[in-house]
């Protein structure tokens, strides 16, 4: 099934309202996807894209690319699409009108989104601008901390967030189309004589759309548990 859609622009949430959307949404993400793949040629080489999802027993067509920056778009849809890795396949052409195999690579993708899927003069898919990442802040320190979240790409933080308890929480959504561009910034800080003071940070690049828990104990460091939906490239999760 093929559609096609708008695009989401970068911006962030966090009103009362959005965290219990967020909440629902990461319930929906584990038993069903709807992701939109949007193919885009990266090399002037024809080349032919076919994509296999096994948890749905399906494969999409064979698309043929003729020029650079061509594009297509497709949509799967199915409620067990992220139970198994997703195999992208390529094939160059050559001697004429023959095809032969290229090259190919596996991801696990889950969720409800897209993703922009480029073919590079190698003829390697490479993945890119997945949106939606829905992160539940939680305290397991004793101690109380404050902690900031930077995202570059987008070029928007945070407010500070203070924690003076175990086990509390908050929940904070980012959505944008270029948010895995660069490595996300966690930053904490202690408090020392009544003043607060940085104590640590943790730098990490997401992409995805999804949940990922960042947990905060007594030595201040950002650590990051339970993905869903979201693919870590750096950093310490």
């Amino acid at each position: 099934m093929l559609k096609r859609y708008n695009y989401v622009v970068c911006k962030m949430h966090r009103s009362f309202l959005s965290s219990v959307l967020c909440m629902l949404l990461g319930a929906i993400t584990i038993s069903a996807c709807k992701i939109e793949v949007k193919l885009i040629s990266k090399t002037p080489s024809p080349f032919q894209i076919q994509v296999f999802v096994p948890a749905l027993k399906t494969k999409t067509e064979r698309f043929t690319f003729t020029r650079q920056n061509e594009q297509q778009i497709f949509v799967i849809e199915g409620k067990t699409c992220n139970n198994e890795h997703w195999l992208f396949k390529t094939w160059k052409r050559v001697e004429g009108d023959n095809w032969v195999p290229a090259a190919e690579r596996k991801v696990k993708l889950e969720g409800t989104g897209w993703i922009a899927v480029h073919v590079n003069e190698f003829y390697m898919p490479t993945f890119h601008d997945r949106l939606n990442i829905f992160l539940k802040l939680s305290s397991q320190s004793t101690k109380p901390f404050q902690i900031q979240m930077y995202v570059p790409a987008i070029k928007v933080k945070t407010e500070r967030v203070t924690f003076t308890r175990k086990d509390e929480s908050r929940v904070i959504a980012v959505e944008g189309k270029e948010c895995n561009l660069k490595p996300w910034v966690f930053k904490t800080w202690k408090r020392v004589d009544g003043e607060w003071v940085p104590a640590k940070e943790a730098n990490v690049k997401l992409e995805g759309f999804g949940w990922i828990k960042v947990i905060v104990d007594d030595e201040f460091m950002p650590s990051f548990r339970d993905r869903l939906g979201i693919m870590c490239h750096e950093g310490p999760c």
